[in-house]
């Protein structure tokens, strides 16, 4: 029996399309259930979160505190559990709810930190434990440098658009 998927690197296409759709389905699930749990103003919020809370992490000397080679993954996210849950208007910044287009911004703003909050964790784990992972394709989507800098960046410009346009 012929292999069926032979024909997809002649179109340009990997063998490993299951893994990549699945990867996809995947991440805008999470995306959305996040944009659904916190809402937009927290969304904000975790923003501005994640960039202290990276801040924070790359600051401390993680490798003199622990050996773990986890220590700075979940340095991270402890943070940003911990300055996420300690005040919503610690940082008060939000997107009014005056536009016919909340569940658009609801949607990119949730992609947006799921996808920072992947970037920063893949950056942050050993290669080791990313070894393991059954989407080869994590390093290169959101690990390499280029990509981690848009994964940072984009967000930051998009809350920008997204305020002006509101004003």
């Amino acid at each position: 029996m012929p292999d069926i998927l032979s024909f997809l690197p002649s179109v340009g296409l990997s063998k490993d399309i299951a893994s990549i759709l699945s990867f996809v389905f995947l991440f805008a699930g999470v995306a959305i259930a996040a944009g659904f749990v916190f809402g937009r103003n927290k969304l904000v919020n975790i923003f501005i979160n994640i960039y202290i809370a990276l801040a924070f992490t790359k600051a401390m000397p993680v490798d003199d505190i622990s050996s773990s080679p986890y220590a700075e993954a979940i340095l991270f996210v402890v943070l940003l559990v911990f300055l996420t849950a300690i005040d919503e208007h610690l940082f008060d910044l939000h997107i009014p709810n005056a536009s016919y287009d909340i569940f658009w911004r609801l949607f990119v703003m949730s992609l947006l930190v799921v996808g920072m909050v992947t970037s920063v964790l893949v950056t942050l784990l050993p290669k080791k434990a990313l070894a393991a992972i059954p989407f080869p394709f994590l390093t290169d989507f959101f690990g390499l440098p280029v990509a981690h800098i848009l994964w940072l960046f984009v967000p930051l410009i998009l809350l920008i658009f997204m305020n002006k346009r509101l004003r």
